[in-house]
Parts: structure tokens; sequence; C-alpha cells
């Protein structure tokens, strides 16, 4: 081989391992992890739906140590649409139902400037006791690192789920129901607050095809789901946005490990389990 050649040889090394690299950036997309929580407290056991004080406090302070960056439903959807740049490490905190004990951990998110929403049932709020009141809600929106959106308006429960309502194996419900739950829900939340309410997560995350375009229809612009998929990359389903639960007895390592693995898009996500 002449001298000649080896400029060649090696520009075409070079530009072999380029296309390699660039291949391999292309086949794993970035995913966002969105993470679920419902009752903060020490007055109750953890469980799945049930984390204490303390352990909230840790998971908050890793997510600050490790350099994450929280997000708001509109920038998630930003994000995913392609409309905002991917951070290099983006976090999303979703905290369901409304429970009145969750405000005791506001002050854990004021300490980390952390973006969170609040995912409400207003025909709980009225009830009062466990939920937060619209005193509690309205003093929560006007700060404008959090946020309230809509979880139905009755969050009906299994075996009379929405779904249940939607697939017609609840006498005297069907989709007409499904509908009403998810307009009354997104009206008495804006005339309350003062404010659009855009998005909507499914109560259980129970949901169909056809219940998706009936959120469409009704002008939510996005749905969450609790489909504990890997997800959420520039490009993605904004109508089954996916999270993944953070249930009371999930240890640190293992919390950090599904919030890397999540964002990795790793099939090794599913092993790691709390």
């Amino acid at each position: 081989m002449s001298h000649r050649c080896l400029p060649r040889l090696w520009l075409s090394v070079l530009l072999l391992m380029a296309m390699a690299c660039s291949h391999a950036g292309a086949a794993q997309p970035r995913g966002i992890p969105i993470l679920i929580y419902h009752q903060v407290t020490d007055a109750k056991p953890e469980g799945a739906t049930v984390i204490s004080t303390a352990r909230f406090k840790q998971q908050m302070q890793h997510l600050a140590d490790q350099g994450y960056q929280t997000l708001s439903t509109d920038e998630l959807v930003a994000v995913m649409t392609n409309r905002m740049p991917m951070p290099d490490k983006p976090v999303v905190l979703t905290f369901d139902d409304g429970w009145r004990s969750v405000l005791g951990i506001v002050p854990v998110l004021d300490q980390h400037r952390f973006k969170a929403s609040f995912w409400v049932i207003p025909g709980y709020v009225a009830a009062g006791g466990e939920y937060m009141d619209w005193s509690d809600l309205n003093a929560l929106v006007a700060n404008s690192r959090y946020e309230v959106q809509s979880h139905s308006f009755t969050h009906p429960l299994s075996p009379g789920s929405l779904l249940g309502w939607m697939e017609g194996r609840v006498r005297g419900k069907g989709p007409a129901d499904v509908r009403a739950e998810l307009v009354l829900s997104k009206r008495v939340l804006e005339a309350r607050l003062g404010r659009p309410v855009h998005y909507l997560a499914w109560p259980l995350g129970l949901y169909n095809d056809a219940m998706v375009e009936l959120a469409r229809q009704v002008s939510y612009k996005a749905v969450l789901t609790s489909d504990e998929l890997p997800g959420n990359e520039v490009g993605g389903d904004i109508f089954r946005i996916r999270r993944m639960s953070v249930p009371g007895t999930c240890d640190l390592a293992v919390f950090a490990a599904r919030l890397t693995a999540f964002a990795a898009q790793l099939p090794e996500f599913s092993r790691h389990r709390c």
C-alpha cells in the first residue's frame, strides 16, 4: 500500500466510526421519567400509595444532588413535541388525588425549588377531610412552580372505573358519563382556580383508545397514564404519557436505578422493582 493511500484509509475509518456512533445514538432515544406520588405522611404505614416524609426527603435530595431538572407539564409536552430542548437530566413530579398530607412536604419542594403538579379530583375537594380544599389549592397555584390539573371529577373505583363505564360494564353508565367526568373536572377546576386546565391523568391508570379520543374531543392537550414503561421521548405520544409509581417501600438504590434506566430507555427498567 502506498503512503499516499494511508490518509484516505484513516479518513474512511474515522467516517465509519462517526457513522456508527451516530447510529448508536439514534437507537437510544432519551426519555423523561415522571414520578407518581400519592400520600406523603408518617401517620400511616408505608405502602403502594403511602411514603414517609423521611424517605420522600431522601429521594428529593438525591434528585438535587444528581442535578435533575424538574419540568412543568407544559415543559414536558414542549420537549416531547420538539418545541423545547431536552434538558440533560429531566424529571417530572406528580402528586395524584389531592391528599392534604402532601402539603406537609411543600417546604421540601420549595427548598430545592422543584416544580410539581397536583392531579386533583374536584368532587373530593368539597368533602374536605383528608383531601385539600379550595383554599389549599389556590395557595398552591399562587406559586408559579406548582400547577393543579385534572384527575376526573369523582375518580370512580374498580370495578366501576371510568374504563368500566366506557366499556358498558357498569349498569347505567356509558361513554356520555365518562365525557361528563372529564368535562366537569376541567370546568370546575378552571372556575375555582381562575386558570386554564389543559391536562388529564387517568384515575387508576385505566383507559382505552376510545377514552383517549374522548379526552382529545373535550380539549385536553395531553394525557398522563400510569403505564410503567420507558418512554416520553421527543416525538412520543403526548396522549399516552408514561409514569412510574414510587411506593413507600422503594429504597434509594432502586429508586436511583429506575430513574437511570427509564431515562436511558433501557429494557432493564422493568427489572428494577420497589
